[in-house]
């Protein structure tokens, strides 16, 4: 059974879905208050310019749009605050795997794979997959000077950066992942009968969760904001092919996973949602920055196409 037929299985009426997404939506609602709670005291040992920040917009006292930025500035100031927002992400996914159980009546499985059990090779084989497509254009694009690339290391944050970024933005990838190439599409296929119906609407949705990002903003306030946001609906609709051609979310999510923390670790640009110390800064142009997205998101979809063969041409217990 192919992965977007599995809801088959168990309950799979129209309110069933509103159900478990309002449930998915209450937990992570609920872990972010949870989570995000000691972000004040945190504020206070990093930085008391950000905690006083803060707490002057908490008190209405500033503008909330100034949130975002200095929530930003706070995760680059206190690797505990970066960590603590990557969680939120996965926490989220308790309501969805309660509802997946218990009103669906589906295995968690049958949520993250067509497969008897999750591939976790197919998931690495994606992590670096995309490091070496992102590290081989970078390095062409730099030699070409096309991008312009900056040697900005400083060992002395980098390190509890990068340790962070590796435990902890698989999480956040992955929630993604399942959330929306995994539970909405599933839903959507199942609701509307078309896959490809579905996955544009997936693809919109993931493209909407960004629209609160820097650089989304940044792109509101120069007039290409949807220039910024198309590469987030090729990425989500790149994620829904590689899920279709390998019938589960291993690999969306190797890939996913493996674009976060090249980012954050290797490679990062001017405001960038993850703030973090990598060892290279390039800046950001939207017209060359889309143009490579859709470049490097073809070449990952021919490879994985050329590596897995068509969806119904494999054998899924590899």
């Amino acid at each position: 059974m192919s992965y977007f037929v599995q809801t088959k299985i168990g309950e799979s009426r129209w309110w069933s879905w509103i159900v478990v997404t309002a449930l998915a939506f209450f937990a992570w609602g609920l872990f972010q208050v949870i989570l995000l709670t000691p972000l004040p005291s945190i504020a206070a040992s990093a930085d008391p310019e950000l905690h006083a920040q803060l707490m002057s917009i908490f008190s209405g006292e500033s503008d909330s749009d100034l949130l975002t930025d200095v929530l930003t500035s706070l995760m680059g100031a206190s690797p505990l605050a970066f960590a603590l927002f990557l969680l939120t992400f996965p926490a989220g996914l308790l309501g969805l795997y309660f509802g997946q159980k218990v009103l669906h009546r589906r295995t968690l499985t049958s949520l993250h794979t067509a497969a008897k059990r999750f591939r976790w090779c197919r998931a690495f084989q994606g992590f670096f997959i995309t490091w070496a497509v992102l590290g081989t254009f970078a390095a062409i694009g730099n030699a070409m000077g096309l991008i312009d690339v900056q040697y900005v290391f400083d060992g002395n944050r980098f390190w509890i950066y990068a340790l962070v970024s590796l435990l902890f933005i698989p999480f956040q990838a992955a929630a993604e992942e399942i959330v929306f190439r995994g539970y909405f599409n599933q839903g959507l296929t199942h609701l509307l009968r078309s896959k490809w119906v579905a996955f544009t609407l997936t693809s919109l949705a993931f493209m909407a969760l960004h629209l609160s990002n820097p650089e989304a903003l940044e792109g509101a306030a120069s007039g290409t904001l949807p220039i910024v946001m198309s590469g987030y609906f090729f990425f989500g609709f790149a994620m829904c092919l590689i899920v279709w051609l390998d019938d589960g979310l291993e690999t969306a999510i190797g890939i996913h996973a493996g674009n976060n923390c090249f980012a954050a670790i290797i490679m990062n640009y001017e405001n960038s949602v993850l703030p973090t110390p990598s060892v290279f800064l390039t800046g950001s142009e939207p017209v060359k920055d889309s143009i490579s997205t859709i470049i490097v998101l073809s070449v990952l979809v021919g490879i994985i196409w050329l590596w897995r063969g068509a969806p119904k041409t494999r054998d899924l217990s590899a």
